[in-house]
This record gives structure tokens, sequence and C-alpha cells, in this order.
């Protein structure tokens, strides 16, 4: 007897939902925040149209992968499934549905740890950054201080990857991981150049870990890892994209983007007298507030589709679906 998720993979079922002779099948994705990454990543790649859809009809408000359990082997050219990889790419032997999920490659993934991680990679924040300005030129950027980041927690999520690989039992859960990654003051690090308690939180549950681990097999571990995208200078894009996002991007684009504006206000005082400051200081305002949104400029960046990790997504769904 077919069970009631069969049905949602199901070309018959797939051809039903969909409107359109042109229209050939459904992507499945977690939320609709993915639909914009998702849909730009099929027009791109194939010259079919498919309908997108959240969740199942069995749990039409929730959003989540986990909905996807089981559908994972059986998702198609019909119905493709796409996610977020989280840390099911990099440690494929952590759960059965990871392993499902990297068997079969109409389960298609962000490779990095979610599209939130291809959205703000460095060369894209670095290129948005440029553009977050009024009059006085800046050389604020991003890229160092990732890529300092990126080879200080390496060694860290290494480790813990491959211990999650191999289904440890007693391993720090991922919140608590997590927390650790952003266990820092911003401003210390970015314009004190202060790593040194960072470093020791870090080097301290490394050490831990290292007790866990076999030396030989965490070395065949990083080999089969790199081969899949991570190193020393984008392990930033392979932890919790919301964490990446909301307590380390932002919160430094703010403490820049305020230290840029602080700077056109003394400028602007300097320059000016009288009832012109106050209209400078409000023309300066609006600049920033509508041409130099963050996020809008990040979403807008046509750099982030150049990125290594984001071709190799663009190449994985061209070979499976002309």
């Amino acid at each position: 007897m077919k069970a009631f998720s069969d049905y949602f993979t199901d070309p018959k079922y797939a051809k039903s939902y969909v409107k359109g002779e042109d229209c050939v099948g459904i992507v499945y994705i977690e939320s609709e925040q993915d639909k914009a990454f998702w849909r730009a990543i099929f027009k791109q790649n194939t010259k079919n149209r498919y309908s997108f859809k959240t969740g199942t009809t069995k749990h039409p408000y929730s959003r989540s992968k986990s909905l996807f359990a089981d559908m994972y082997t059986d998702a198609n050219e019909t119905t493709p499934i796409a996610i977020d990889s989280d840390f099911d790419y990099l440690a494929a032997n952590r759960s059965e549905v990871a392993k499902n999920i990297n068997a079969n490659p109409y389960v298609l993934q962000t490779f990095a740890y979610s599209v939130e991680s291809l959205d703000f990679e460095v060369n894209t924040l670095d290129q948005c950054l440029e553009k977050t300005q009024f009059y006085i030129e800046h050389e604020f950027t991003i890229n160092h201080f990732l890529s300092r980041y990126s080879a200080l927690i390496y060694p860290l999520l290494l480790r813990y990857l491959f211990l999650m690989d191999q289904r440890v039992d007693d391993l720090l859960d991922e919140k608590a991981f997590h927390r650790v990654l952003v266990s820092f003051d911003l401003n210390l690090l970015y314009f004190d150049n202060d790593w040194e308690d960072f470093t020791a939180t870090v080097t301290e549950l490394t050490t831990q870990l290292t007790s866990k681990v076999n030396k030989d097999e965490l070395a065949r571990f990083e080999r089969s890892i790199t081969l899949k995208g991570i190193n020393k200078s984008n392990s930033y894009q392979f932890i919790h994209g919301h964490t990446l996002a909301d307590s380390i991007v932002r919160p430094l684009i703010k403490v820049i983007r305020d230290k840029i504006k602080s700077a056109e206000r003394i400028r602007i005082k300097a320059a000016f007298k009288g009832e012109d400051i106050q209209t400078r200081m409000n023309e300066m305002e609006q600049h920033f507030k509508t041409k130099c949104s963050f996020d809008t400029l990040v979403a807008n960046s046509e750099l982030k589709t150049k990125s290594p990790i984001y071709q190799k997504i663009c190449s994985h769904l061209s070979s499976l679906i002309s």
C-alpha cells in the first residue's frame, strides 16, 4: 500500500498540481524566503519551468527540511527537493536522514550551511560595503576579518564535524557549539585586533575534542570534506547561517555603518553653517536609508553567483535537468 507521503513525489501528482503545459513539476523548498534563491538557480540552469511548494499537504504551515524526511529517497526530476545542507553534507553519516539526502542527487543542497551562507559570501559583503558611503570614501572591508575568523575556527569545526559523522553520543549540541563560535566582542576583534580571549576559548574546546578523535581517521575525514569545498579560509560559510548573519555580519555592518555616518556628521558640521547643516544631515540620512540598505544591496548583488559553492550548485542542477 502506498504511503501518504509517496504521492508527493509521484510524477502524476506533480503534473496534476502544476499549472501550464510548460511546467514540468514541483520543487519542494523549506520556506517562502528560499524561493527567490532557488528560483534563480533553476531559471539560470534549466530550460524547464517548475512550480515551487513549501511543506506538504500533510503539514501546510510547517517550515523545516525535516518535513521531507520521508521523501528524500524518492525525489526525482519531476519533484526535486531543494534544502539547506546544514551539517548533513559534510557529516553525511550523522543520521539515516543525512545519508538519504546525500544518496539522492535530486535532493538539491546549498553545499554550504544555508542560503544565508551563500548570500553573505565575503566578496559580496565587501562589494556591498564599498557601496555603503555618502561623500567620504572609506577603507572598511570584511575579507580579512572573516578569513582570520575562518582560520581560527576551522580546526574546531573539523573535529566537531568528524565526531558528529562518527555519531559520538556526548557531543556538544549544535546550539551550544554555535554559541562558542560567537563568544566574542566584535569591537575587540575587528577594531582592536584583540583575538586573545576568543582564541583561548576556541583552542580550549578544540583541545577537548582532539582527545576524542583518532588522528589518522581525522586526517582521512579532512581530506574527504576538503573535496566537498570547505577550507581554512571559507569555514565561516559552513557554520549556522543565521548565526553568521545575525551574530556576526549584521552587527559588524551596523558598527561600521555607524562609524561611516559619524564621520559624515563631523564633515557636515565643519563644512556648513546654520540651517544648511540639518539639510545636509537629512540628505545624508536619506541616502543611507534608501540607497545603502545592506540587505537590499546583498540581495541585488550578482557577485555571489560567481562563488565556487554557488557554481557547484548550478553545475549539479544542470547535470541532472537539461
